[in-house]
């Protein structure tokens, strides 16, 4: 599969989700209700976009995949976030009109800055980032392709790339041709083309001018961000509140070698730093959280096991052979259809009736000795970097097989070789965004969060005392432990890193089902 071969399946899916899906009539604006944020408004036109089979879809494709099974309360929707992101899009958009800058953001410009926070999400699929990087390890050539081809940003994550492939599909530009031609009274939408929404959901503009538009959608502090932290915060039940008004208030743009960027004054700088914050407490707790990270590996085997027996299954979807399957497949099928499916059924059942794995072993620097060589730890640390290197995949892969070797076979006997993982979560982006967040002392002052927050030495405590990986597996208590023993000999031989008795801090005190 190549990037053509995506596009061509993008388009074929598109166009199949969108067959006899007709424009209504709206004869007003409407106003949605919404949990966290009180309410929203939504142009006529927009409404004809929000009630469309692509947009509708998101309704099943939860905002944190999983974590439901861990936080009770966490149901909350793609679809719901796509509406706050819009809202906040505009209300950024219009904070600029009257920042000291003055700057004009156009009536065609609101539009499509709307529509791209409605849109941007269209290309995830079920289970969200999971399936996204599944089709990552497994079409990894294409994927590098993506990022490399001149239409995505190297930046891009996969599911942006997508949202904006299907923008650009031929069925969506008729749908949005329809949308133009019903309502022509909206002021600025004869004007608006699907082209520069999608470059809106990438976070680039083709005029080095409007870069700050793209910021708003996909930046270092856009509405993404500041939709999905408080959303996210309130919908598990945790306080990790952010002060998003007050960061839209203190908005204006600068310039840097010929762009204008979108940028905060200086007085919202707390703010920012609550922005970071909350984001590395969403980590640690729930992002990172093992029994999330178990349900996330499982999940994985279920579609690898899919990929492995695609020629047994009922419902092909599941082998993920093609891009749009993810599409195809919704998270109520994943689990309706896979208890049908012979050989996936146990798996399915499994995470469907919460019986998870657990941890054999937690790694991270401070279960490692201090008597392990510096160079070998950082080196262990490496398999938590964000690299997208498919030699890392392998190291694992490689790790889980030398622990299944090491088993005696009254052990083995008991266990499932597919459910002893390693998992290596990655660190937040939080140098990233603190790097690229321009922030303004005075008018010819520009700067970045960067002098105003030590961000390294919060990454870098982040790294080393909650960013955790973990062996997981099934079993009973002495299965586990003979996990555990394993690991640690594998790592040793691997990394020569040897880890103390807190890294067996998932055996430790009484087995209960659902709380340890």
């Amino acid at each position: 599969m190549n990037l053509s071969d995506v596009v061509s399946d993008v388009n074929e899916y598109t166009e199949e989700a969108l067959y006899g899906y007709k424009v209504a009539h709206v004869g007003e604006k409407k106003v949605i209700r919404d949990a966290v944020y009180g309410f929203h408004r939504f142009y006529p036109h927009e409404i004809a976009l929000i009630d469309s089979p692509i947009v509708q879809r998101l309704r099943d494709v939860h905002q944190t995949a999983l974590a439901y099974l861990v936080y009770p309360s966490a149901n909350h929707t793609r679809f719901e976030h796509s509406l706050g992101v819009a809202t906040k899009a505009e209300r950024m958009a219009q904070a600029l009109r009257s920042a000291p800058s003055k700057t004009v953001v156009s009536e065609r410009e609101l539009l499509e800055l709307r529509m791209a926070g409605l849109l941007h999400d269209v290309g995830h699929g079920l289970f969200s980032h999971l399936t996204e990087a599944v089709l990552a390890e497994r079409h990894a050539s294409v994927v590098d392709e993506i990022r490399r081809s001149n239409a995505y940003a190297e930046k891009t994550n996969l599911g942006e790339a997508l949202s904006a492939m299907i923008v650009r599909s031929d069925a969506f530009g008729s749908l949005l041709d329809e949308v133009k031609n019903r309502y022509t009274d909206t002021p600025g939408i004869k004007e608006i083309h699907a082209e520069r929404i999608a470059d809106l959901i990438l976070g680039t503009a083709s005029d080095p001018k409007k870069q700050y538009l793209a910021d708003i959608i996909s930046g270092p502090f856009d509405a993404d961000k500041l939709d999905y932290l408080g959303r996210d915060s309130h919908f598990t039940g945790l306080s990790a509140e952010v002060d998003w008004e007050r960061i839209v208030h203190e908005l204006d743009v600068c310039e840097k070698d010929g762009f204008l960027y979108l940028a905060v004054w200086s007085g919202a700088v707390p703010q920012l730093e609550q922005v970071l914050f909350s984001k590395m407490m969403m980590h640690s707790a729930v992002y990172h959280h093992h029994k999330i990270r178990a349900l996330e590996q499982m999940v994985r085997v279920v579609f690898e096991v899919a990929h492995s027996n695609r020629s047994k299954l009922i419902e092909e979807t599941f082998a993920l052979s093609r891009v749009s399957d993810i599409w195809r497949l919704s998270e109520a099928e994943f689990f309706a259809l896979g208890l049908r499916e012979p050989e996936l059924r146990e798996y399915v059942a499994m995470i469907h009736d919460r019986r998870l794995m657990q941890r054999a072993l937690s790694l991270n620097i401070t279960t490692i000795t201090d008597s392990s060589n510096e160079d070998n730890r950082m080196r262990f640390q490496s398999l938590f970097a964000d690299t997208g290197d498919t030699d890392e995949v392998e190291d694992v892969k490689d790790l889980q097989d030398a622990v299944w070797s090491r088993l005696g076979n009254d052990v083995k006997m008991g266990l499932d070789k597919r459910l002893i993982r390693f998992d290596f979560p990655r660190s937040p982006r939080l140098s990233n965004d603190a790097e690229q967040c321009n922030v303004l002392v005075s008018k010819d002052d520009v700067r970045t969060l960067k002098p105003f927050f030590p961000i390294e030495d919060w990454t870098a405590s982040y790294s080393d005392n909650k960013l955790t990986g973990h062996v997981f597996s099934i079993g009973d208590r002495n299965a586990r432990e003979a996990v555990a023993d394993a690991g640690g000999e594998v790592l040793k031989e691997a990394y020569e890193i040897e880890l103390d008795a807190s890294a067996r801090i998932g055996l430790k005190g009484k087995l209960v089902r659902g709380l340890t």
